[in-house]
């Protein structure tokens, strides 16, 4: 057997009880054996110091405490029902005791034992997943390793590279929505609709992976949300020749380069990093872009595809932190322009839905012409609401989205038979969108314990109201997430907006409880929905007014994680979005004790004057956020850049302070100070004391 099939054997064995790892262990090094225990150790620990409080007899509690550890090391952990929402930690333990019985006057104290460690390890399982992935890729480092210094043949090594496929790339495989999964049935994943209009595309990315004569290639493709951008490159995936390894980028976690050149030197490669902005900065995605910085000439083909909504600043800034030679071109994955297109795929939608509905196909046609349906996903969404009997094509794209969430909402107040279970569970949903996901069922119940609607319903109805959830908007991906937000993107962010409108509370209670990780995803979340409804500004306004000294806690605490530094970014998107006295009001708030916060503090002041000057809020206005731009520069270092934002703004205010000198005069003072500021930093004496003498003056 390979090593890594023995390795996971031996590990899955040892924590079911079944086998000991006595072979394995000698050709992994000890670190295997501490991983393995440290979870049973940790637990043991706690235990012992909460029982010594408990006047047991010391020997005892020794013997005890041994046996339950022994107990647990010879049984293992549940790990192939740790995802299980009935997982109880006293039935596990009597069933352990069961097998082996022990004395009867030991029962009692062993059972609440046994399951005080088991509590404790489950209470760890994302940690524990965690630890899992890191264990995957320790082993299969070891694996190349191994194998490189046996000089292994092709067999060994094939055998390897789809052991690391399988670790780090999701295959495009296709979901089986259930008719009443409205939602669910308009996923990429859900493969019913038939590609369409897309040859063209298809056929230029399958020439980049397959005809670019460099070994490694790394190209931006970005469309706008419902493009079918997901969609496309599933089909990509599966187009490629047979001897291509092809899939979604399933990590978030440091992937060793042995990984990556086990997987990579029999095979030609394509890994497809969705959503890719989500993962800027994350280890898995830096990793991978080292490695094919230092892929040679004439290995086999690697190509990386990141796919998200938009390049613009987040591209010119991927760009300029990744030094990657790799890295290419932008490719745009353009709506449908040919009314052909965009019949014939809303007539194979239909005929598609109609047979997983088992709902008769209509014959209706509707208006088509409509630029929101050069998106694919309206169309599918306007096919569907055709099959369910609502053949009205009016509305624009957010009717559309309003229509088929009303079908949703539909379907779960028919599952739990009540309207008020049925608004409860929609708020939750959409809590859970914002927050990108529970990880598991105790951070769903967390969720559901702050949802404005579900404060003061019974145990059992909470219960029902997330096993429903849990049926309808399933976890997957590397990322363990045991409850996911709601999807299509597009759906997910108007489920949101219209929860908020519904009740303003809903942002106060993701701020009660989201990390920065969460923090991420809703922010993102939030802006994309700006960018949609203009109106909505004000929500996000208020969210970043009440918190943003805890939004900047997290970012300081995280300035070397990489959850801080893109929570980072997206806060000054974020500001820059507001209006301009409250986004200059918050950016006083930041702190600039360190580099990502001044960082930040610039990224939004460069932001906030870009969309002053396009939105035509008058030269004064503009000097302000110039003058702000200068400080924040100054606080970078980049002082040739500061002197000529400052300087511009003064010239700005003293022409404007020619016609009313009484309204401009203290701003001009401001900014000729810091003007002098920057220039003193630059060693430039006479020149700064000429700018502040001036500013006095108008004093």
């Amino acid at each position: 057997m390979a090593l890594l099939q023995a390795a996971i054997k031996a590990v899955i064995h040892k924590l079911i009880g079944d086998e000991a790892l006595d072979e394995l262990a000698p050709a992994l090094g000890d670190w295997l054996a501490d991983w393995l225990d440290s979870p049973i150790r940790q637990a043991t620990e706690q235990l012992e110091r909460r029982y010594k409080d408990r006047g047991i007899d010391p020997a005892q509690l020794d013997r005890l405490l041994d046996d339950a550890e022994a107990r647990v090391k010879k049984h293992g952990l549940p790990w192939r029902s740790l995802t299980d929402d009935r997982l109880d930690p006293a039935i596990i333990a009597g069933r352990i005791l069961d097998r082996d019985p022990p004395r009867s006057e030991d029962r009692a104290l062993l059972t609440e034992m046994l399951s005080a460690l088991y509590g404790s390890i489950l209470s760890h399982h994302k940690a524990i997943q965690q630890a899992n992935h890191a264990f995957r890729m320790k082993v299969l480092s070891q694996q190349a390793a191994i194998l490189e210094r046996l000089e292994a043949g092709p067999r060994q090594r094939s055998s390897l590279a789809a052991a690391c496929a399988a670790a780090v790339l999701r295959p495009p495989e296709r979901e089986r929505p259930a008719p009443e999964q409205i939602a669910a049935l308009l996923r990429a994943e859900a493969d019913l609709v038939p590609l369409t209009g897309r040859e063209h595309i298809l056929g230029e990315i399958l020439d980049w992976c397959v005809g670019d004569p460099h070994a490694a290639s790394v190209r931006l493709f970005t469309g706008a949300g419902g493009t079918g951008k997901t969609r496309l490159f599933r089909e990509v995936c599966r187009a490629l020749p047979a001897e291509w390894t092809a899939g979604f980028l399933d990590v978030d976690h440091p992937v060793p380069e042995t990984v990556w050149r086990a997987l990579t030197e029999t095979r030609p490669v394509l890994v497809v990093v969705d959503y890719a902005d989500y993962h800027e900065g994350k280890p898995a995605l830096e990793t991978l872009l080292r490695f094919a910085e230092m892929t040679p000439a004439g290995a086999k083909p690697l190509r990386i595809a990141l796919v998200t909504r938009g390049g613009g600043d987040w591209w010119t800034r991927f760009r300029r932190e990744n030094v990657c030679a790799a890295l290419d071109e932008t490719e745009p994955v353009p709506p449908f322009q040919s009314p052909d297109d965009r019949i014939t795929l809303f007539k194979k939608a239909r005929a598609a839905f109609a047979q997983a509905t088992g709902k008769p196909e209509p014959d209706t046609e509707p208006d088509l012409t409509a630029p929101h349906f050069g998106r694919p996903l309206f169309l599918l969404i306007q096919a569907l609401l055709h099959v369910l009997g609502d053949t009205d094509s009016g509305g624009g794209r957010r009717g559309l989205l309003h229509r088929i969430l009303a079908r949703e909402r539909q379907q779960i107040a028919k599952t739990l038979g009540d309207p008020d279970r049925m608004r409860a569970a929609v708020q939750l949903a959409a809590l859970v969108t914002l927050a990108g996901g529970a990880a598991d069922r105790r951070a769903a119940e967390a969720m559901a314990a702050t949802t404005p609607l579900l404060r003061g319903l019974p145990a059992i109805t909470i219960n029902t109201i997330l096993d429903m959830l849990r049926y309808r908007y399933p976890g997957e991906g590397g990322t363990p997430i045991w409850l996911a937000g709601v999807t299509p993107d597009l759906l997910g962010e108007t489920l949101v907006a219209q929860e908020i409108e519904n009740n303003a509370a809903l942002l106060p209670t993701f701020a009660g409880f989201a990390d920065p990780e969460q923090w991420t995803t809703g922010l993102r979340t939030l802006l994309h929905v700006v960018r949609d409804d203009a109106g909505f500004v004000s929500h996000l306004g208020a969210l970043l007014e009440d918190h943003t000294p805890k939004v900047l806690a997290a970012i300081a605490a995280n300035e070397q994680g990489t959850a801080g530094e893109a929570l980072g970014h997206i806060l000054a998107k974020a500001l820059a979005t507001l209006d301009p006295t409250l986004a200059q009001r918050l950016l006083d708030h930041i702190p600039l004790e360190t580099v990502a916060l001044r960082e930040i503090a610039w990224e939004a002041t460069r932001l906030g004057l870009e969309r002053t000057r396009n939105s035509g809020l008058g030269d004064e206005t503009v000097a302000a956020w110039l003058n702000d731009l200068g400080v924040r520069l100054s606080d970078l270092g980049r002082r040739e850049e500061a002197l000529e934002a400052t300087r511009e703004a003064v010239e700005t205010l003293r022409r404007l302070a020619e016609p009313r000198p009484d309204a401009v005069l203290p701003a001009l003072a401001t900014a000729l100070n810091n003007l002098g500021r920057v220039l003193s930093d630059l060693g430039r004496r006479e020149e700064a004391l000429e700018a502040t003498r001036e500013a006095v003056e108008i004093r």
